[in-house]
């Protein structure tokens, strides 16, 4: 969470004690899940004072939702959030029904790094992963989680959202995570609306200015779009179009079929996005 939307939340309507200290802590987890850092670091970014935020790491730290690194006193996710996250995983249907399906793809095309990914908020997530090479791509492990401005995988999600949703996005802050990263909100309505058309993403350079990435969608038994599979690959790769028509076709497949596993049917009317 940034600044700004902690200050969006502290003008709500006041909570009782108890629910302003629960929320404090979790805004606190979902900052560092995005970036360890140090207190002082998390008073600025928050705009908490210190001697409440030192309560609250303090008890995180306790329980073990948070790790303080004794040597440089910064603080990450512990492991309690580990055992929370792979509990979720593991009971997840749609991972079940996925995780074969992109390993076939990516012993078939070992150069990409296959994920299933789902939107939490503004943020896509990587819930799954699988990557046939002994050196895997950076930023495309599971836990990885991106803006969805950037990266196939969040065009794509962002553009199977509420249209409420969307404008929301796209009026608020765009971070650029490289120089070729889109944050110009027409430029982004377009892609979006070319999304929906041809029903697949693609990006380049956007999160890496190494990678690429391709992305399709998983559907629900209501049609509605509930993740993606996604294939990061060299951004060398992103000029053979033989290979990467092939690579989406492949993820085309495997999304099809891990939707038919959810419900989904092609006869199923694509919803309204209201």
């Amino acid at each position: 969470m940034t600044k700004s939307e902690a200050d969006a939340k502290a003008a709500e309507p006041s909570s009782p004690p108890v629910l302003q200290s629960l929320d404090r802590a979790l805004v606190v987890l979902e900052l560092l899940s995005r970036n360890p850092m140090r207190a002082s670091q998390i008073a600025d970014e928050l705009d908490i004072a210190w001697a409440t935020l030192h309560r609250t790491l303090n008890h995180l730290e306790q329980r073990g939702y948070l790790h303080k690194d004794t040597d440089s006193k910064v603080y990450s996710v512990g492991v309690k959030l580990w055992m929370l996250g792979s509990t979720y995983v593991a009971s997840h249907t749609t991972v079940d029904l996925a995780s074969m399906e992109i390993r076939q793809i990516g012993d078939v095309f070992p150069e990409a790094a296959m994920q299933l990914v789902e939107r939490e908020g503004r943020q896509a997530v990587v819930i799954s992963s699988y990557n046939a090479i002994a050196t895997p791509i950076t930023k495309a492990t599971i836990g990885v989680h991106l803006p969805l401005h950037s990266s196939s995988k969040g065009h794509l999600l962002l553009a199977h959202a509420p249209e409420e949703f969307i404008e929301e996005y796209l009026a608020g802050p765009l971070e650029m995570l490289t120089s070729e990263t889109i944050i110009d909100p027409d430029q982004l309505r377009e892609r979006l609306a070319l999304i929906r058309e041809q029903g697949f993403a693609k990006t380049a350079g956007d999160v890496q200015l190494h990678t690429a990435s391709l992305a399709t969608p998983i559907y629900d038994r209501k049609g509605q779009v509930v993740a993606a599979i996604c294939a990061v690959i060299p951004r060398a790769t992103i000029d053979d179009q033989e290979r990467v028509a092939a690579v989406v076709a492949a993820c085309q497949r495997a999304a099809a079929s891990v939707s038919v596993g959810l419900g989904w049917r092609l006869s199923v009317p694509q919803p309204a996005r209201d």
